[in-house]
């Protein structure tokens, strides 16, 4: 008899939560109640009622995936800078409608967060793999930044940029992918993104016919939810990016953004030679001369057994760092004749620096691709604005010693193929 309630009671208790937006999962057709279970369901389900306003059915809250550093990354959220707006998408399947939070942060970042409402907070929900499925929802406090919220890197700009993103095929829960295969009638195809105060409205075609919807004044922040669509596999992001001046383009789901433009209605489109088309911004997109300080570079090489896995980099910051619009690049090239030409960037110092520090920085297995046993390296300092603002701090070509050789780097093995 005990377990027969216990059962009843969590069935009931998910029942509960469906005029409150919750998703159970699916359920067979109702079953005929006896006599006995018709009672204990009277009993209980006044218990359910009580449990639910006590807050049972809402989650822990989300908590960041790692440590957060207001002097590093995306900072973390300003001092009453966390705003959710006003407008809210309903869900293909019901339940919870969704919702997008704008959230400044202290390294100067402006980051949306997706997901879905209730009561005003937003959120997340335990379904499709997430938080064991347990039907309940869970906060998204305003401390927690992407990639929890359901973002994706470019989720987060600088004043001045926009963006849009497409995820694909993705979970109905609004959180990060739990690795779960997810079925088609579950799949989500959202899009979102920061378009500016010229912005009017987006359209988008994952059906057969095109869709409009309006963004947010000021912000031009919209968010499109649907079914997931056949005419992608697999999931992923695809977007686009604007820098100061220039216009993020029509990606993913979307097909036009419609601007007004001083006294101007018009359209940035996918279509070719599109009717009412808007101008082209004029960019001046001449690469300036970049100047190079000469600063000297230190290289200091990790050898065990004769064998290099890797190097430590340090110089001397002529530069401050003091917001995600500044970094220092670090660019590995290859010489004529080898596997390439030119500069490759492979990562940047993400965090705050003070001038006149020291930076140093880890290069594993950085032989991994070089040839002649040489490698060269250098340091560029950015400043995002439109043109580009960069100065090339020093550069070093660092050789392997005689009698050694570099490490082979790990290999990951694919997982096998069904």
């Amino acid at each position: 008899m005990t377990d027969f309630l216990d059962t009843l009671e969590r069935q009931l208790i998910s029942a509960t939560a469906a005029p409150h937006g919750q998703i159970a999962p699916g359920t067979r057709a109702a079953r005929r109640l006896t006599p006995l279970a018709l009672a204990a369901a009277v009993l209980l389900g006044a218990t359910a009622v009580a449990l639910a306003a006590a807050g049972l059915l809402t989650g822990s809250p989300v908590r960041p995936s790692g440590p957060l550093s207001p002097t590093a990354g995306a900072g973390i959220p300003a001092a009453g800078g966390s705003r959710l707006l006003a407008f809210r998408v309903a869900d293909p399947a019901g339940g919870l409608p969704w919702g997008l939070r704008i959230v400044h942060t202290t390294r100067g970042y402006i980051c949306l967060q997706v997901g879905r409402v209730h009561d005003g907070e937003l959120g997340e929900l335990g379904i499709d793999g997430a938080f064991h499925d347990d039907g309940r929802f869970h906060a998204l406090p305003a401390d927690v930044l992407p990639p929890a919220g359901f973002a994706i890197p470019s989720s987060c700009v600088v004043p001045g940029q926009t963006f849009t993103a497409t995820r694909i095929n993705v979970d109905r829960n609004a959180t990060p992918p739990s690795g779960k295969p997810v079925a088609a009638a579950n799949q989500r195809v959202i899009a979102f993104g920061l378009l500016g105060a010229h912005a009017l409205s987006v359209s988008y075609d994952i059906g057969s016919r095109q869709h409009t919807t309006a963004v947010a004044p000021g912000s031009g922040a919209f968010l499109v939810v649907e079914r997931g669509s056949k005419r992608w596999t697999g999931q992923g992001v695809m977007g686009s990016q604007g820098l100061d001046g220039s216009r993020a383009l029509p990606n993913g789901a979307l097909t036009a953004i419609t601007y007004r433009l001083g006294n101007t209605v018009c359209s940035d489109s996918r279509a070719l030679h599109a009717v009412h088309a808007c101008p082209q911004p004029h960019i001046d997109i001449r690469q300036p001369h970049e100047r190079n300080l000469h600063q000297p570079l230190h290289v200091t090489l990790t050898i065990r057994h004769n064998l290099i896995y890797g190097a430590q980099l340090r110089f001397t910051a002529p530069y401050a760092v003091t917001s995600g619009r500044e970094s220092y690049e670090i660019e590995l090239s290859t010489p004529r004749g080898c596997h390439g030409t030119g500069g490759v960037e492979i990562g940047s110092v993400d965090r705050d620096v003070a001038r006149g520090s020291t930076i140093r920085i880890n290069l594993p297995y950085v032989f991994a691709n070089s040839c002649n046993r040489s490698q060269a390296i250098s340091i560029v300092f950015t400043h995002v604005t439109l043109p580009p603002t960069s100065m090339r701090i020093g550069s070093i070509t660092i050789r392997e010693p005689a009698g050694s050789q570099a490490a082979p780097p790990p290999i990951r093995h694919a997982p096998p193929t069904k």
